[in-house]
């Protein structure tokens, strides 16, 4: 849904300012310039295989940055406060995003698209993953080398309830806190 452009504008202001203070810093993209890709690798890939029609690019990186979000569950990023998770969650679908572009998207192919990305490194994929640094704190952290068997599992899982949580058991048993759309 629509919000209010006046309500937004200084939000889109004070946004755009950061990016710009990002870019500054690390022009070479080096280290903190990183985290703007955050959402981006799988928001590119599904732009592509949806012929760039459909899905908004902000739309497409919102999806990418719910994938984020599931890919670092599955790595364990979110231990320390998972509630940040949920919350993250719960605001995405706030959105009110479109649904992802009809027919099958396959893991594997978007994978591929993923691959030829300008941002993709020789080396393989390296996704911009949220990490819980505390129950209130979150930061970021780049992580390459995850088996692409892996990050297809997970993506399988994702297209078919893009806003439901990584459903692992936690430490001692604890299921997540969250559920879906919540």
């Amino acid at each position: 849904p629509a919000a209010d452009p006046a309500a937004l504008a200084p939000v889109v202001a004070a946004a755009a300012a950061a990016k710009i203070g990002v870019v500054e810093r690390d022009p070479d993209e080096r280290d903190e310039r990183r985290v703007l890709n955050l959402g981006h690798t799988l928001g590119h890939a599904l732009e592509a295989a949806a012929g760039y029609r459909g899905l908004r690019h902000g739309e497409a990186v919102a999806y990418g940055l719910l994938f984020a979000l599931r890919l670092a569950e599955a790595r364990g990023l979110d231990a320390a406060g998972p509630e940040l998770f949920a919350r993250a969650r719960a605001l995405l679908a706030r959105l009110g995003l479109p649904p992802l572009p009809a027919g099958d998207l396959d893991p594997a192919a978007l994978l591929e698209l993923a691959g030829r990305d300008k941002k993709a490194r020789e080396s393989g994929l390296v996704w911009v993953l949220p990490e819980a640094t505390g129950p209130r704190r979150a930061g970021w952290r780049p992580v390459g080398g995850i088996d692409p068997a892996e990050v297809a599992g997970e993506l399988a899982a994702f297209l078919a309830d893009p806003f439901a949580p990584r459903a692992a058991v936690r430490p001692g048993g604890r299921r997540p806190l969250y559920s879906a759309r919540t």
